[in-house]
């Protein structure tokens, strides 16, 4: 779901945190990855992630403020990466050591 300008939201019903955080940080590798072509001009783009999950005393406000300011603290030690919150505990997320193959999307 889209939250903002450039803001998204996906939920994992059935991953724990780690998990998400490791489906959310193949997303950023293969974002990293690909290579879009306009005519002469390519484009290389990356995001920067923040996983957190959902606790049963969660509101949708808690959360969604969870989610903010987990991306808020990430955003500060850097872009491009994948941070995973678990109650007061950041950690960034360490891909595997081979990351996807080189991909052009022409557009």
């Amino acid at each position: 779901a889209r939250l903002g300008k450039a803001s998204y939201l996906a939920m994992f019903p059935d991953s724990d945190a780690q998990g998400a955080a490791t489906l959310v940080d193949r997303i950023r590798q293969l974002v990293e990855a690909t290579e879009l072509v306009r005519g002469q001009n390519k484009l290389h783009a990356t995001i920067t992630c923040a996983v957190t999950p959902a606790t049963a005393d969660d509101t949708e406000e808690s959360l969604l403020s969870r989610v903010a300011s987990t991306l808020e603290e990430v955003r500060k030690g850097g872009r491009n990466r994948t941070v995973c919150r678990e109650g007061e505990n950041f950690t960034v997320f360490q891909p595997a050591s081979s990351g996807p193959v080189p991909r052009s999307a022409t557009l």
